[in-house]
């Protein structure tokens, strides 16, 4: 999945703009600092879910002979694909 630069800072931005109404967590971080971290973690993400759908298309591609002929939705195997390997890593998609 791509996401643009753009749309992960605006969604880090609002993040963190929603966790700083809350005045504990105001008292406690630096705006900026936790709109970094938010960002860093999104991008992680974004990442481990690239690496989890390369995995699945790859395991696809092995067995593409079985899915052509027996006539099988690519798209759908891929999505269950996805999912298994997700769950296999503990990953929540």
């Amino acid at each position: 999945m791509h996401i643009s630069e753009k749309k992960i800072n605006r969604m880090s931005r609002q993040i963190a703009e929603a966790l700083m109404k809350d005045t504990t967590i105001r008292k406690m971080a630096d705006q900026a600092a936790m709109e970094a971290e938010i960002k860093a973690v999104i991008v992680a993400d974004i990442k481990q879910e690239e690496v989890i759908e390369e995995k699945a298309r790859k395991l696809l591609e092995a067995h593409s002979n079985m899915i052509s002929m027996n006539g099988m939705d690519y798209q759908e195997l891929l999505r269950k694909a996805i999912r298994q390997i997700a769950r296999e890593e503990h990953f929540i998609l």
